[in-house]
């Protein structure tokens, strides 16, 4: 095969031994299927490169990442089949809703209980806060843009509709702990202004997007979030947390099997257990899982499975 040669989508049918077709959502899958295998980068109308052959390392991670979102989506499809036709969702919500946390993942967050952590003796690091602290954020920050990408998948899809804000809350610490107030949706006005603190920020530090503070190191988003908190005090709240208005068909229950992909559960468990976590060492990432995350047989499940566990519960 040769590399880097411009070609029409006749050639590279003929290429990849497969025939041709005039339907739009053939070609889609064509080129989905084409590109587990393959860098396929398309130049125009009509016009695509082959820039590169992935080794089977690659092929496996990038299945696995396809059915790791299928599975994300799925579940996540069923999650709000169950609620309200019109419900808003934090993530903290949706990430309890498909098991991707349980309720003792915000006291490890928030340090009320130590996870007493082993390093191994070969290991270079040793502050045990430090890889903590770096393992939620990796968590947070994973989940928070799966679940996003989900979310318009399924919107993309014309499955559901939503539309974004925010919720604000007071917490209070009592002697039975941390206690927090009915969750507030933000008014038009509030979404607005907590907004134009975003863009100002940016335009400050001279960023294009969010992405680029998150690139500029914590203590960059240090004070992107003190600036965001401190507006949502001046509304009177000391919490606030991004949130989904979600809109759903009325009978979506019924139908949620028929829509939600099917995966590979070995797939999902290792792109899980590996490469979601690159940055901590293994041993300590699966103590983390273990202990903080709830790894149960129904969270790599179908919607349609889960559904059916749910029942005999």
């Amino acid at each position: 095969m040769e590399l880097n040669k411009e070609l029409s989508y006749p050639e590279l049918c003929k290429i990849m031994g497969e025939k041709e077709s005039r339907s739009g959502n053939v070609r889609k899958y064509q080129m989905e299927r084409w590109q587990e295998s393959y860098d396929i980068q398309k130049l125009k109308r009509g016009r695509y490169i082959i820039k590169a052959e992935y080794t089977p390392e690659q092929t496996q991670m990038i299945r696995a990442e396809k059915n790791y979102n299928n599975f994300v989506e799925a579940t996540l499809l069923n999650f709000i089949a169950e609620g309200a036709i019109t419900e808003t969702y934090t993530y903290t919500k949706l990430r309890r809703g498909i098991a991707m946390i349980n309720k003792h993942y915000s006291e490890y967050r928030s340090c009320l209980d130590k996870l007493a952590l082993e390093l191994p003796t070969n290991s270079n690091i040793f502050d045990i806060d430090k890889i903590e602290s770096e393992w939620f954020n990796i968590a947070d920050r994973h989940d928070k843009y799966v679940l996003k990408r989900a979310l318009e998948r399924l919107r993309k899809r014309g499955i559901i509709d939503y539309t974004e804000s925010y919720v604000f809350q007071n917490s209070y610490l009592t002697k039975q702990g941390v206690v927090f107030t009915q969750p507030i949706q933000a008014t038009e006005q509030q979404k607005a202004e907590l907004e134009q603190v975003k863009v100002e920020f940016m335009k400050a530090h001279k960023m294009q997007s969010v992405q680029d503070i998150y690139k500029g190191g914590e203590y960059l988003i240090k004070q992107y979030y003190g600036a965001v908190n401190d507006k949502v005090q001046e509304f009177g709240y000391n919490h606030y947390a991004r949130a989904f208005i979600i809109s759903r068909p009325s009978e979506l229950k019924k139908v949620a099997g028929y829509f939600a992909p099917k995966f590979n559960k070995a797939q999902v468990d290792r792109l899980l257990k590996s490469r979601r976590f690159k940055m901590i060492p293994p041993v300590v990432h699966e103590q983390m899982i273990d202990k903080t995350i709830k790894i149960i047989p129904q969270v790599f499940a179908t919607a349609e499975e889960l559904t059916n566990n749910n029942k005999g519960e």
